[in-house]
């Protein structure tokens, strides 16, 4: 045990009892749970969950960082409780909230409207963590957790907290945290009656759809989104949250907010954007074309509120208010090709609007060149002895059906068969004008299609060798 460690009676209101020592560890269990709160026997050996309220001269970091490998080589984990009360409640969880939500900068908008309504300092803390459902079904092998935002408290204060927050996340006051409107829905519980359970249980199942159809993007082109640029008045979070979209309408015809969203992933080491599948092409258009749009929109200002690459982005193209999009000396060239491409009129016009190129087609030709070339699908060909074989059995078969009209006619051997005995090809690949003989004569549709046979995972489609470039 690290000598800098103590262990605190969990229990107590003051630190005047610890154990400072693996010696000094109780061997009584009834002691023993003083200091280890909740430690359970395990007459069959496994692993003992507990609460320790631990002194150490050391942040709470540093601690998780040093122990991590002796952790990982003794079977053991520790972690710090999000919210750093001994006892707490989570009785509730936000409607609509998603993983990528930044979760201190919530804590502080919600702290700074809390001071609107109360003068006393309010402890909780919001960890995206499970909300259970009320009914499952097992033949699914359904979960029966969905995830959520779920609000933390100190236990003695959370009926007084919950209010609180209830009036922050209420429809009727309408304030959006940032910058989307978030919903406070309790647990559930059997305390409920049964239409509330079903309208908890309703929500909880829109907000498992809800996340299902989320996407999540970087976005390289902005900085420090809750900077408020004092000359516009808003920030950059506020800018793309209220972003809409120009193409696509609902049923009553009106734009839709785009993003749900938007945080730093310190995965992504960038800022991310989360948006509904729905809205993906939308959403991806203004990601790739952010930076001129701003520009446009508000004007030389907004530079300050973009990162490095988002500046030169802004410079290099113009937001095109006709078309909707942004032109760059880029487009410029590529719209003056196609205009000089006019003097082909000997091609068939084209249709931008309907002409879609199927890109999926050209990256299976692209893995069928790659497995066609490959040592390994070599194999899925016929070899050049069976041919040889195949076709010396025919040559046989044809002799004895001919002997006997005509036991006295000379039977010819076909020029095509000689060439392929006389040939040795060393890498087994065969060669164009034997193709048709090694394949199978099924007919479909007037066409020989070639039976796959022992391949029948690999179903490499025969091509020629003059349709793989270079010869191997």
């Amino acid at each position: 045990m690290d000598s800098s460690v103590v262990i605190y009676k969990f229990e107590g209101e003051v630190p005047n009892e610890a154990i400072i020592g693996s010696k000094n560890i109780p061997s009584n269990f009834s002691t023993m749970k003083q200091f280890f709160n909740n430690v359970n026997v395990k007459p069959n050996g496994g692993h003992a969950w507990f609460q320790v309220w631990l002194g150490h001269d050391e942040s709470c970091d540093n601690i998780l960082t040093n122990i991590k490998h002796w952790s990982a080589s003794s079977n053991t984990s520790m972690y710090r409780k999000r919210l750093q009360q001994k006892y707490t409640a989570k009785d509730y969880w936000l409607l609509w909230s998603t993983e990528r939500m930044d979760t201190e900068a919530l804590h502080d908008e919600v702290s700074t409207l809390l001071r609107k309504h109360s003068k006393k300092e309010f402890v909780f803390s919001f960890n995206f963590s499970y909300v259970r459902k009320a009914t499952i079904n097992k033949s699914n092998n359904e979960s029966k957790w969905n995830r959520a935002l779920v609000i933390e408290v100190k236990r003695e204060e959370k009926d007084q907290i919950y209010s609180v927050l209830g009036r922050i996340f209420s429809t009727a006051i309408n304030i959006k945290i940032l910058g989307t409107k978030l919903r406070m829905i309790p647990m559930l519980n059997n305390e409920l009656p049964s239409h509330t359970k079903m309208k908890i249980s309703h929500l909880i199942a829109k907000q498992e759809q809800f996340l299902s159809t989320l996407i999540v993007k970087p976005c390289l082109y902005i900085n420090e989104i809750d900077y408020n640029n004092t000359s516009l008045d808003t920030t950059m979070r506020d800018i793309i949250m209220n972003l809409e979209s120009l193409r696509t309408f609902n049923l009553k015809g009106e734009s839709m907010k785009i993003f749900q969203n938007v945080d730093y992933s310190s995965w992504h080491a960038s800022y991310v954007v989360t948006y509904p599948k729905h809205l993906e092409k939308e959403a991806e258009d203004y990601i790739s074309q952010l930076p001129a749009y701003l520009h446009y929109i508000y004007g030389n200002e907004v530079l300050h509120m973009l990162s490095a690459d988002g500046v030169a982005k802004a410079r290099s193209s113009k937001w095109d208010s006709e078309n909707l999009c942004a032109t760059s000396n880029l487009d410029l060239e590529l719209g003056a090709v196609a205009t000089e491409s006019s003097d082909k009129g000997w091609l068939p016009s084209l249709q931008l609007e309907v002409v879609e190129f199927d890109t999926e087609n050209i990256e299976w030709q692209a893995e069928l060149h790659k497995r066609a070339t490959d040592a390994d699908s070599v194999s899925t060909f016929a070899s050049k002895s069976e041919v040889v074989l195949e076709q010396n059995e025919e040559n046989n078969k044809t002799e004895n059906e001919n002997s006997d009209l005509d036991r006295t006619t000379p039977i010819k051997t076909s020029k095509k068969s000689t060439k392929s005995n006389n040939h040795k090809n060393p890498s087994n690949m065969i060669s164009p004008s034997q193709k048709d003989d090694t394949m199978s004569p099924t007919i479909n549709n007037g066409h020989k299609t070639r039976e796959s046979n022992d391949h029948d995972g690999m179903k490499t489609p025969r091509i020629n060798a003059s349709d793989l470039g270079a010869s191997l």
